[in-house]
C-alpha cells in the first residue's frame, strides 16, 4: 500500500515507526533532469531522521510503501525513471 505524507509530520513519523523496513521516496519534484534530488531511501536511513529536519520533514512530500516494487511503479507514473536510490542506505 502506498502512503503519501505532505505537511503531516505526526502521521509520517508514525508510519516510519510502524514500518522500519519500508521505503520512502523523497519527492522534491522539479524537472525530470533534476532526478538526483528525488531519492528512494530505506525507512531507517539516517538522512530521513536528521534532528535538523525535525518538524519540517514533510515539507517535501514523502511517498512510502513496504513494497519496493509498488513504490517504484507509483513513482514512475509521474517521474518516469527520473529518480535515484540513496547511495548511503541502499548500497
Amino acid at each position: 500500500m502506498i502512503q503519501r505524507f505532505k505537511e503531516n509530520e505526526a502521521e509520517y513519523e508514525n508510519w516510519l515507526a510502524e514500518h522500519p523496513t519500508g521505503f520512502v521516496f523523497n519527492h522534491f519534484g522539479g524537472s525530470l533532469v533534476q532526478y538526483n534530488y528525488n531519492v528512494i531511501h530505506l525507512a531507517d536511513c539516517h538522512i530521513l531522521h536528521r534532528p535538523t529536519d525535525a518538524g519540517r520533514k514533510t515539507v517535501i512530500e514523502k511517498i512510502c510503501s513496504t513494497d519496493l516494487d509498488a513504490l517504484q511503479q507509483e513513482v514512475k507514473k509521474f517521474r518516469d525513471d527520473s529518480f535515484v536510490f540513496c547511495k548511503i542506505c541502499t548500497k
